[in-house]
């Protein structure tokens, strides 16, 4: 189901559906009571992304099963702020985006920049121009864009983590670790950059943060054999030993044949000999 913040069924928003394993998708769209369906997909991770015109969209990441049922998604979408959906803005946004969609990026800024002038409370919509530059591969420009969205909401976890993805393209790693300890780990809903920068705080030796992120991977999507893997490492690398066994273990149990697993085996059996 997809409602606004008050819980009110949101119809004709897009739900697209994008599978990591079958490298593919489709979309679908809510119906009037803000309810939608998808049928015969695949299991594995998927990115689900919601969207209206007129509220922020909003993107998740879950693992769906075939074999077992599936948790019901109650998607909340927060309207953008200071913009009054006259039919002409409605027009204007849903032709932006269709650049954006289309990936005809430089029409998508010139559309989006456009509604900006003409309502420019609606401060929001810089980050559908920054997603436009970032995809353009133009990252300054991205970032640019981004901290406007920052300046109007100090606290805005998802811009913390683009302008630090912009950074992470910049090879900028310092900027980027400077930008995600901004981000409150548990108002994350997206395992891919959890994960991610999880492993910059590991690569950095901050383990106790990465360990945070790790965790919060693992708590996204209980399937995610890689998280386990790296929240072992982590507390491998700190010096606390007690847990390791108990991921690797069901790190194995999710990806027995993956390239890690003989390292998983060898960690167990030389922690296991020791504690004996």
């Amino acid at each position: 189901m997809v409602t606004d913040m008050e819980g009110n069924p949101l119809e004709s928003a897009i739900i697209k559906l994008f599978s990591i394993r079958a490298n593919s998708g489709f979309e679908t769209k809510s119906d009037k009571k803000g309810e939608w369906k998808a049928d015969w997909i695949r299991s594995g991770l998927w990115h689900i992304d919601f969207m209206k015109t007129g509220y922020e969209p909003q993107k998740i990441s879950i693992r769906i099963s075939e074999m077992k049922k599936n948790p019901f998604l109650e998607i909340k979408l927060k309207k953008i702020e200071g913009l009054a959906m006259t039919e002409r803005i409605v027009e204007d946004f849903e032709k932006a985006n269709e650049y954006y969609d289309e990936e005809m990026y430089e029409k998508a800024i010139a559309a989006y920049g456009k509604i900006l002038e003409d309502y420019p409370d609606a401060f929001i919509i810089n980050k559908n121009i920054g997603n436009s530059y970032f995809a353009l591969g133009d990252y300054e420009k991205a970032v640019e864009f981004y901290k406007k969205v920052t300046e109007k909401q100090e606290e805005n976890s998802e811009m913390f983590i683009l302008i630090g993805n912009a950074y992470i393209n910049m090879k900028d790693n310092e900027k980027a670790l400077e930008w995600y300890r901004k981000v409150n780990v548990g108002d994350i809903e997206d395992v891919i950059p959890v994960y991610n920068i999880g492993v910059l705080f590991f690569n950095d030796r901050n383990y106790e943060k990465a360990i945070a992120y790790f965790k919060r991977a693992v708590e996204i999507d209980e399937e995610f054999s890689d998280g386990y893997y790296q929240l072992a490492m982590s507390y491998l690398a700190s010096g606390q030993n007690e847990e390791v066994v108990e991921l690797l273990e069901k790190f194995l149990e999710i990806d027995p044949e993956s390239s890690k697993a003989p390292t998983a085996r060898l960690i167990i059996e030389t922690l296991t000999k020791n504690k004996e």
